[in-house]
C-alpha cells in the first residue's frame, strides 16, 4: 500500500457557497473536497477509505479537528470528490493544514498518511466576503449568526425596527421613544416639567400598593382600600390608605380612609427586641407619629407613646392616655401610667403640673389668669346655673348641703353693692363686694372682713375683739381662741378650752404640745442637683454628687454607697414635713429622706414583693430588690410596700437609708 499510495493533489479545496442572484442562504458547515490518488505513477481506480485532520501546522503543530473517517469513496482514474465536515466554529480566520490518510476499503490495516500536508486556502470570493461592505446583502439573518459583541457603534435608523428580550446588560441607553413615549414623558430624577394633572402621574394603575423606600425598607405606601356590603344593602366605598414611617407600621384589612404620617420603630437592647409599631384598626383613623399607638374608627392619636383611641371619634395624646369610649378625649403627662377614660364623650386630662389657662405656671391643678367669664346657661342642678335675674352662677354638687354656688350680684358699682355672693343649699353664706369687703352673714361688709350674727348663723362664729392695748383676741367658736402680743410683738398664743395649746413667735419658732400632718406621708428636704440633671422626674433615686458638694445626681450603679433618697411628689404623694432653709433652696427638688413615697423600679434583678429591700440599681434614677446582703450593706434605700412583677413600674417604699 504504502508503494501504491503516494499522494493526492488538491484540485479544489472549498465549494464556493451556492449563490442565487443576491440572496445568501444559509450554509452548513461540510465542505467539498477533490483530489487525485495515483498508485505508483498510474492512477488509481476503486474503492477506498479516507481519514481527515485539520492541524494548525504543516509540521509538528497540535491538531485544531479531526480526524473525519469517509468509508468507500469511490475513485475513477485517479480522481475522487468526498464532503469533509469538521463541525461549526473551526475556521475562524487562521492558517491551518490539512493532513489526509488512505487505505484500501475492507482491510483494517492503518491508515498510510500522504505528504506534505495541505494548506488551506480562501477562494477567490471568500476573500471577499472577509471585508465586504453588507450594503449588498438583503433578507433574515438566522439569530444565531447575529450573537456576538459588537465594540463599535450600531445604527438602526429605520422607524419600523424593534427588539424584544429583557435589556439585560445595556448602559448609556439614550433612546428617543420607550413604549412610543419621548424621554421628557418619563419621571426624571432631577424633576420634570410641562407634565399635565389627570393625565401624567407617579403610581400604579392597578390594585398594587405604591411603595417607596429607603436603604431598602419601606418607607412610605399608598394602598388602594375598597368595602363593601353584601345584599340586601349593597354600599360601597373606596379611599386611600396612606402608611408612612416604620416598615412594620400596619393598617388593618378593611379599613379604608386610614392614614400613619409616621413614627413606629423597632429597637434592641442586649438580646431582647422590642417591637413599637403605629396601627390603624378602623376606617379614617389617624396616627401622627410618636410609637406603639392605635387610632381606632374616625380616631385620632398626633403622636407620644403606647397611645390608644380606639373609641370611635376619640382623641389620645401624651404617654398611654386611652380613650377607650366613644367620643373621649384623653391627654396624659409623662407620669408613665395607663390613664384612661370611662364613659363616652369624656374630656379628660392628667397634668400632675397643673393646667394653666393663660398662664405657663399654674400653682393650682387649674390654674385661670386673667378672669373666667360664665356665660348665663339654664338653672339645673350640677351645672352653671342663673340664680336670679340679676346675676350669674357657677354650681357644684346637686344636693342639700353639697351644693356650693357663686352669684355675681347686681347693682351699680357706685353703690358699693356689686360684688360675688356664695350660697349653699339655696343660702347666702358669703358676700365679697366691689371694694373688696368679705361679708360673712352679712350683705354689707363695712371692713375688710365682716363676721355677723344673723340670718342662718346663730351665734358669731368669727370675732375679732381688740380688749386693749396690749392684745388683741381672735376667737374661733366659743372655746378657740388667740391672743397677740401687740405691746412686745414677739408672740401669739392660741388656745382651747382656756388652754395654751401652740406658741407662735416672730422668729418663727412653734411650740405646740402634739403635731398632726394630713397633707403628706414623707419627711422631704431640698437639695440642688447637678446640671445635667435638672429634669430628674418625680420618684427618680438620687445619689450624693461628689464632684459638686452639697448637690445630687441620678443614680446608674447597683449596690451604691452614696444613695441619697428620693424625689418627692410622686403619683401625688408629696412632703408632709419640708425642712427648708430660706433663700438656700432656688431651683433645688425635695428629696425624701424617710417616710412613705413612690419610687420609680426595674424588676429586672428579681421581681419585688413587699417587704424586699431595695437599693440603687444599674438603670438610671431606679430602685431593684437586694439579692446581694453583703454589697447591700451601706446602699439599701429602704423597704418595698407594694410589689412589681416584670419590667419597669412605681413602686411604694417606705424610705430608711441604711
Amino acid at each position: 500500500m504504502k508503494k501504491m499510495l503516494r499522494h493526492a493533489v488538491v484540485l479544489l479545496l472549498f465549494a464556493t457557497f451556492n449563490i442565487h442572484g443576491s440572496t445568501l442562504f444559509a450554509q452548513g458547515s461540510a465542505f467539498t473536497y477533490q483530489g487525485r490518488l495515483t498508485l505508483g505513477t498510474n492512477p488509481a481506480t476503486g474503492f477506498f477509505d479516507l481519514t481527515f485532520t485539520l492541524n494548525s501546522a504543516s509540521s509538528g503543530g497540535t491538531v485544531l479537528a479531526g480526524p473525519v473517517t469517509n468509508l468507500a469513496v469511490p475513485v475513477a482514474s485517479g480522481l475522487f470528490t468526498t464532503p469533509v465536515n469538521f463541525g461549526a466554529g473551526v475556521f475562524v480566520g487562521g492558517t491551518d493544514w490539512l493532513a489526509i490518510g488512505v487505505r484500501t476499503n475492507g482491510t483494517t490495516v492503518v491508515f498510510t498518511a500522504l505528504t506534505p500536508l495541505t494548506q488551506v486556502t480562501p477562494t477567490p470570493y471568500a476573500i471577499f466576503a472577509e471585508g465586504a461592505n453588507a450594503a449588498g446583502l438583503s433578507g433574515t439573518i438566522p439569530p444565531a449568526d447575529l450573537s456576538g459583541t459588537y465594540g463599535s457603534a450600531v445604527t438602526l435608523a429605520n422607524p419600523g425596527n424593534s427588539f424584544t428580550g429583557n435589556g439585560s446588560g445595556l448602559a448609556n441607553v439614550n433612546a428617543g421613544l420607550l413604549g412610543g413615549l419621548a424621554p421628557s414623558n418619563f419621571w426624571q430624577t432631577a424633576g420634570n416639567a410641562g407634565t399635565s394633572p389627570g393625565v401624567n402621574y407617579l403610581g400604579t394603575s392597578d390594585n398594587e400598593p405604591l411603595l417607596l423606600r429607603a436603604n431598602g425598607e419601606d418607607g412610605l405606601q399608598l394602598q388602594y382600600a375598597f368595602e363593601s356590603t353584601p345584599p340586601p344593602l349593597i354600599t360601597s366605598q373606596a379611599s386611600i390608605n396612606l402608611i408612612g414611617g416604620y416598615w412594620g407600621n400596619t393598617i388593618a384589612s378593611g379599613v379604608i380612609g386610614g392614614t400613619i404620617a409616621g413614627g413606629g420603630d423597632s429597637s434592641r437592647l442586649g438580646a431582647e427586641f422590642f417591637n413599637s409599631p403605629n396601627t390603624v384598626t378602623g376606617s379614617y383613623g389617624t396616627v401622627g407619629g410618636g410609637t406603639g399607638n392605635t387610632a381606632g374608627y374616625s380616631s385620632t392619636v398626633p403622636g407620644g407613646n403606647g397611645n390608644a383611641a380606639s373609641g370611635e371619634y376619640s382623641f389620645a395624646a401624651g404617654l398611654e392616655a386611652q380613650a377607650l369610649n366613644q367620643g373621649a378625649f384623653v391627654w396624659a403627662d409623662s407620669q408613665g401610667a395607663v390613664f384612661a377614660s370611662t364613659a363616652n364623650d369624656q374630656f379628660l386630662i392628667r397634668a400632675q403640673g397643673g393646667v394653666g389657662i393663660g398662664t405657663d405656671s399654674p400653682e393650682q391643678a387649674l390654674s385661670v389668669y386673667g378672669g373666667m367669664n360664665l356665660d348665663q346657661a339654664s338653672q339645673n342642678e350640677g351645672v352653671l346655673n342663673n340664680g336670679n335675674t340679676n346675676g350669674y352662677g357657677l354650681t357644684f354638687g346637686i344636693d342639700a348641703g353639697e351644693g356650693i354656688a357663686s352669684q355675681r350680684t347686681g347693682g351699680s358699682p357706685a353703690s358699693g353693692q356689686y360684688g360675688l355672693e356664695f350660697y349653699t343649699d339655696f343660702a347666702k353664706r358669703m358676700t365679697i363686694l366691689q371694694d373688696g369687703n368679705v361679708g360673712v352673714g352679712t350683705n354689707s361688709p363695712i371692713a375688710a372682713l365682716e363676721v355677723a350674727s344673723g340670718g342662718n348663723l346663730s351665734s358669731p362664729q368669727l370675732l375679732l375683739v381688740q380688749e386693749n392695748n396690749d392684745y388683741s383676741r381672735l376667737r374661733f367658736a366659743p372655746y378657740s381662741y388667740s391672743t397677740w402680743d401687740i405691746a412686745a410683738k414677739t408672740v401669739m398664743n392660741f388656745y382651747v378650752n382656756g388652754a395654751n395649746v401652740m406658741t407662735l413667735t416672730t422668729n418663727g419658732n412653734l411650740t405646740i404640745n402634739s403635731l398632726t400632718i394630713a397633707a403628706g406621708s414623707d419627711l422631704a428636704e431640698p437639695f440642688a442637683l447637678s446640671a445635667a440633671d435638672q429634669e430628674i422626674s418625680q420618684g427618680s433615686v438620687v445619689i450624693i454628687d461628689e464632684a459638686h458638694p452639697g448637690q445630687l445626681k441620678l443614680s446608674d450603679q447597683p449596690y451604691d454607697t452614696r444613695v441619697a433618697g428620693v424625689i418627692s411628689g410622686a403619683n401625688g404623694i408629696h412632703p408632709g414635713i419640708q425642712m427648708q432653709q430660706l433663700g438656700m433652696s432656688e431651683g433645688a427638688k425635695n428629696v425624701a429622706l424617710t417616710g412613705r413615697v413612690y419610687v420609680w423600679a426595674d424588676a429586672a434583678n428579681g421581681s419585688i414583693k413587699p417587704g424586699d429591700m431595695l437599693t440603687t440599681s444599674s438603670t438610671p434614677g431606679c430602685a431593684m430588690k437586694v439579692t446581694d446582703h453583703a454589697r447591700a450593706q451601706g446602699a439599701i434605700l429602704g423597704k418595698a410596700m407594694t410589689g412589681l412583677s416584670a419590667g419597669k413600674g412605681m413602686v411604694l417604699v417606705l424610705v430608711t437609708l441604711q
